[in-house]
């Protein structure tokens, strides 16, 4: 899946455990457009403040600049003083905050943040083949956290349907990816309903990609179109 510049979120497979639990679609495009607009293929200088795409934010939440820029502020606050969990791979794990510090100017509505430095590797530099993926940020601009999440679980995925034409899904780790509490969209029909088939109409309109998913309780298989097969 090609990604246009400037449309490029990288993020470690870690990151995505933790943005998972953010409360709203808001919380996803202000990450995404603190991200997007910066390379992150070199990783991010710990002293620097790197520049938020506020009207990038304004436009994706349908608001005036100043508007967005008041919401971003209020964000950026609250992932400065809550402490998010980071587990590695060695079984350790990181206490931090995704934002160290930020600078604003109200009278041209901008914001510039420095990452606390325990995050940036895990949004810049090299990272180890299989443990990250390349998103598209355009994919922010679902209704939902939960088709935004769907979203993020195709994508992780859609080198496996490029390469053999389709990718089986179990429903548990749909669930798992999409942050479920116990007993949520309980039946399949009302997951399938609600997120999957709504997703694959987002992933059509914003990546003009068309996809199938066609499952169980146990299990959905996402093939590319005219590729699906019964479950």
């Amino acid at each position: 899946m090609k990604i246009e510049d400037g449309n490029i979120v990288l993020k470690h497979d870690e990151l995505t455990k933790v943005t998972k639990a953010f409360n709203s679609i808001d919380e996803h495009r202000f990450l995404n457009s603190c991200l997007a607009s910066n390379y992150q293929r070199e990783l991010f200088d710990k002293a620097k403040y790197y520049p938020v795409d506020v009207n990038s934010y304004a436009m994706k939440q349908n608001i005036s600049l100043g508007k967005a820029h008041t919401e971003l502020i209020a964000i950026i606050k609250k992932y400065m003083e809550t402490t998010i969990q980071v587990k590695l791979d060695d079984d350790r794990t990181w206490f931090t905050s995704i934002i160290y510090d930020f600078v604003s100017d109200s009278s041209i509505k901008s914001i510039t943040v420095q990452f606390n430095k325990k995050i940036i590797p895990l949004i810049s530099g090299t990272m180890e083949a299989g443990k990250f993926c390349m998103y598209d940020s355009r994919m922010d601009k679902v209704p939902s956290t939960r088709r935004y999440l769907m979203a993020e679980l195709i994508q992780r995925n859609m080198w496996k349907i490029e390469k053999d034409g389709y990718v089986v899904l179990q429903v548990v780790e749909i669930r798992e990816a999409l942050n479920m509490l116990e007993g949520e969209y309980k039946e399949y029909k009302e997951l399938n309903r609600t997120v999957i088939q709504p997703t694959l109409r987002d992933i059509v309109d914003h990546l003009g990609i068309q996809l199938v998913g066609k499952g169980n309780r146990k299990e959905v298989r996402f093939s590319k179109l005219g590729l699906g097969a019964r479950v």
